[in-house]
């Protein structure tokens, strides 16, 4: 008898309002749907395949390497080597003015060693046969232990004195017209740091660069044989970037 009370006195369903939810409830899944995949688009949108100046990405298991589809490395039969740039993270205690400049001329005279040692001719201004090869040092990174450890006595561990980006563009030295783009970072090594840590971390820098360059020369060995794409190169070019980066072929 209770129960039958309690099941006589419970207010009746709005079935209106059930009526009204039922009609809600498709559109409702709709736009959660629609939501959820604008949310997903936002969120892991993919680094560019692309740059500004139309190089498209190509694959490269280390460093970030861009490349015009047509171009002709090889084609070309001189290097043209503007000075070296350099840039530091902003923010931070950075490298001295002294500092900088035996980096820069550093990576200069390793260049310069580099292109006579592998047979190609350097200029010292654009030429109708001429490559532009464009270095720069980019993100110095010093870690914020090193000024610390510059007023200590005693020998200090540090993990990596910081980190450092090699950057390179290739272009036509006649035309500007770009044809490879390449960047690649690296932390800087470490070890027992003891007072004046300022020789330690140009040296650091230096080994770095060392490595960084010759990475970009093993990523650009096997592209030059077979750069022989259309893009105009003078016609009087006898292509001997290629030949020695072939001749470099058959003596390793």
């Amino acid at each position: 008898m209770i129960n039958d009370q309690a099941q006589a006195t419970e207010p009746a369903p709005d079935r209106a309002a059930f009526r009204l939810a039922s009609s809600l409830r498709p559109a409702l899944g709709f736009f959660l749907l629609v939501a959820t995949l604008q949310l997903g688009c936002s969120t892991s949108s993919p680094a560019p395949d692309i740059t500004e100046s139309g190089l498209l990405r190509a694959d490269s298991y280390r460093g970030e390497l861009f490349l015009r589809p047509d171009h002709n490395i090889g084609g070309y039969d001189e290097t043209y080597l503007p000075p070296v740039g350099f840039s530091q993270r902003m923010g931070r205690k950075g490298l001295h003015e002294r500092e900088v400049a035996t980096l820069v001329e550093h990576l200069s005279d390793n260049l310069q060693a580099r292109a006579k040692a592998g047979g190609v001719a350097s200029v010292s201004a654009p030429a109708p046969c001429a490559i532009t090869m464009a270095f720069s040092i980019e993100e110095v990174e010093i870690d914020g232990l090193m000024s610390q450890i510059e007023s200590r006595s005693n020998a200090t561990f540090i993990q990596s004195m910081g980190a450092v980006t090699l950057k390179v563009v290739m272009r036509d030295s006649m035309t500007d017209t770009p044809l490879l783009q390449y960047t690649e970072r690296r932390r800087l090594p470490g070890g027992q740091v003891r007072g004046s840590a300022r020789g330690a971390l140009v040296g650091a820098l230096e080994k770095t660069l060392n490595t960084l360059l010759a990475s970009f020369a093993e990523r650009l060995r096997p592209i030059i044989p077979q750069s022989k794409g259309q893009h105009t190169i003078a016609p009087q070019c006898e292509g001997q970037i290629r030949k020695a980066a072939e001749a470099a072929a058959r003596r390793r």
